[in-house]
């Protein structure tokens, strides 16, 4: 019996070395499939830095909105209570007139603000350059025609009242 187990030993260390050298080939392929894996993985690094630009990217947006908002409503406020204080001395007529411009001025502030963040959030999640000029190009468009309108509208103009 000593012997058979010399046999077998014998008969597995030469499927050992068998095994051995394809291993070796093995590992050489897996080798390769490792670089091709190192590869994936720098596609992945480079979706979780896109993710990560996305949200630095939100919350810049969050912080500009919050920002804007707070300074418009001071100005409004600040606004209303110089027309409060002058009330007394002009028209009532005039008081309206400049609490009305000061609310279009926060609203056209406020979509303006918005507007851009949709833009550069489209801008930074799709992938399509042509498709973020022709958005950031009618925005812009319509960014300026919307002004111009409220300037022509606005006071001192004859169709103001």
């Amino acid at each position: 019996m000593g012997d058979n187990r010399e046999k077998d030993n014998d008969d597995d260390v030469g499927v050992d070395d068998d095994d051995d050298q394809d291993d070796d080939d093995d590992d050489d392929d897996d080798d390769d499939d490792d670089n091709d894996d190192d590869d994936d993985d720098d596609d992945d690094d480079g979706k979780e830095r896109d993710s990560v630009v996305v949200v630095v990217v939100a919350a810049a947006v969050v912080v500009v909105v919050v920002v804007v908002v707070v300074v418009v409503v001071v100005v409004e406020v600040a606004v209303v209570v110089v027309v409060i204080l002058v009330v007394r001395v002009v028209e009532v007529v005039v008081a309206v007139r400049v609490v009305v411009v000061v609310v279009v001025v926060a609203v056209v502030v406020i979509v303006t603000v918005v507007v851009v963040i949709v833009v550069v959030v489209v801008v930074v999640v799709t992938n399509h350059r042509r498709a973020n000029l022709d958005v950031v190009a009618v925005v812009v468009v319509v960014i300026v025609v919307v002004a111009k309108r409220l300037e022509k509208r606005g006071p001192g103009h004859a169709s103001y009242a």
